[in-house]
Parts: structure tokens; sequence; C-alpha cells
């Protein structure tokens, strides 16, 4: 070594003792190798729907328009099956420019597709089948002792897809709803927590972690399999995925902490300053306005038809004609539960 690699090294051993620099070898967070699993296998599944370039100006909801799902083996990290099907939307039959672009779903296809209560039938079936041919349970309870039946449970990129757009579907088109529906693992909130980073996507955390998006984006099937790829990636660094999100986890009413009733000009401070509860007119108590079957926080109304109730208050959806879910209580229960 000349006396110039020698004086490079030494300076570079030096500032590493002074902390002016860091070996990246010894600071790459180390992860156990292959965590044991709650669930034996994950079905994971991404949704594509309609969609326009100006969110403010579109015409109607977002519907399903492709549903894709793939069953990964928690073990081997192989895709052992797929479902894959494209969805005829109701309200919104003409795709915008801007969907078909994005997603690379032609006109033609959805024109030749079935409407989405229909391709729920042919999911079921499929879960079905890979109950009797795998042995499998899809989100069973946790205290059932289920022998040697398989565990699986759902993965999907954000809460997005069985959070908000099959919830809203099924509550819009009067679809059942099968209730292993309502537990997941939302991969993004996971991989951020495990990693500590936010990735710009799904395709920023397949980059981070070094692995090349496969296919098309914004196709579902081909990002069904890509995360199913990112998910073995975290298990074989030693995430151990759990169910994340449970909507079959009722909404208690919770008693909120007392506290004086302000004068009218401090009310929004004071509503600020109480985690949202409410402090409503013609009420002397603190009321917290419930939860929706829908999900939405309902709204506090009253009644003025001269009959026996007339002047008393009441909660009901915010949504109406077809998109009230028909929640309906008197704030007069309401309290009784706070007391």
């Amino acid at each position: 070594m000349s006396a110039t690699d020698r004086a490079i090294q030494s300076t570079k051993e030096l500032a590493l003792k002074l902390g002016f620099a860091h070996n990246p070898t010894n600071h790459r967070p180390e992860y156990p190798k292959k965590r044991v699993q709650i669930f034996d296998y994950f079905i994971i599944i991404d949704f594509e729907s309609t969609c326009w370039e100006n969110k403010e100006n579109q015409p109607h909801k977002n519907e399903i328009i492709e549903f894709p799902a793939v069953l990964m083996d928690a073990v081997t990290g192989e895709i052992e099956d797929t479902f894959h099907h494209y969805v005829m939307p109701m309200k919104g039959r003409n795709l915008s420019e801007f969907c078909k672009k994005l997603t690379g779903i032609s006109q033609e296809t959805v024109n030749n597709s079935s409407p989405l209560g229909a391709i729920m039938r042919l999911f079921s079936q499929w879960v079905e089948k890979l109950k009797s041919a795998k042995n499998i349970e899809v989100n069973p309870s946790e205290t059932l002792d289920l022998g040697d039946v398989k565990r699986a449970t759902y993965i999907t990129w954000s809460d997005w897809d069985l959070g908000t757009m099959l919830n809203h579907e099924c509550r819009q088109k009067g679809i059942y709803k099968a209730s292993h529906f309502n537990r997941w693992n939302d991969l993004r909130a996971t991989y951020r927590t495990f990693y500590s980073t936010r990735p710009q996507g799904l395709n920023g955390a397949l980059s981070e972690r070094g692995i090349m998006f496969s296919g098309r984006e914004h196709s579902g099937i081909d990002d069904a399999k890509n995360t199913a790829r990112l998910a073995f990636k975290m298990i074989t660094d030693g995430c151990c995925l759990r169910v994340t999100k449970d909507l079959s986890v009722k909404t208690e009413f919770r008693k909120p902490s007392a506290f004086k009733v302000p004068a009218v000009s401090n009310v929004a401070k004071a509503l600020d300053e109480h985690n949202g509860s409410k402090v409503l007119p013609g009420s002397s108590t603190t009321v917290t306005a419930p939860l929706c079957k829908c999900g939405r926080m309902s709204v506090r109304k009253k009644t003025l038809n001269g009959g026996p109730n007339h002047g008393q208050y009441y909660f009901a959806c915010k949504g109406s004609g077809s998109s009230s879910c028909g929640h309906f209580v008197w704030e007069r229960s309401v309290n009784k539960q706070f007391k």
C-alpha cells in the first residue's frame, strides 16, 4: 500500500471513530429469518376500479372493474392458485380514457364481463374449492382449535380494497359479503412499521427491497402477484404478518371524560380539546355521535312532527335514499349508556 493509500485509509478510520462517517454494513438492520407465521396461507387481493383524471368532477362513485386474488404459501412463497375476473360496472358503463390507459382494461373487456354480484359468487366458489382441496379455513376465530386445518387471511396494499371499496360496493348494490372479508393485513402499514420507511407506492417498496416489479403497474392481477412477492420478502426478513384490520369488532360507546360545559363562544375550542366529543345544543351532557352500521358517523336530528316525541333528538345515518344504511337511535338511549 502506497503512502497516499495509507493516508486515505487512516482518514477513513479516524472519521468513523469520530462519528463523521458511517459504515453502511455496520448500520444495516438485521432481521431474524423466517419468523413463525400465524397463518399458513395468504390470499392477496388488489382491485382496480373506474377512475377519472379529474377526481373533483367524477360523475359517480368508483366501481370495481377487476377482481384478482392469488393464494400464497407462507412457507415457500409460492403462488399456488389464482382467481381473476373482470367486472362490469353498473353506474358508469363507459370507462374514461384515463381509466383505460391507467389500468389497461378495455371497454370491450368490461362489456363482456359479469356484474360484481356474480363475480362475488364465483369467488365464494373458489374459496370453497380451496377449503376442500388444501384444507384451508379463511379467517377462522383465533380461539378456535382447528386441528390440522390450515389458517389463511387476506393481504391488501392499504385498507382501500376491503375496507373501503368492497364495503361500499356491496352496500350500494345489495350484494352479500361473507364475514371472512372482514379481517386482513394491510401490508403497506405493516411495511412502514417493520422497515421504518415510507415508500412511494408498491413499486417503491419493491425497489427498496431490491425487487423489480414484474408485469404492468395498475393491472390488478400483476399488482397482486407483486404484493405477494413483497409479502414473502418481509416474511424472510423476519416479519410476522398479522391481521391489522378487523371490521367484525363492534364499536362500543365510550363514556367521555367529564368536563364543564363552556360558554357558547368557547364551544369550538372545547371540542378541539376534547377529542372530537360534541356538546350538542339542547343537551346538558357530552355526547359522542355513534357510528352508523355503514361505518360513517351519524348525524343528530330533531323531531318536529308534533307527535309524542316532538322536540326529541335522535341520531340517524347522514346518507339519503339508497345511500342510507337505515341507522336510527334516540339520543336518550345513547345518554343512558353514559350514566
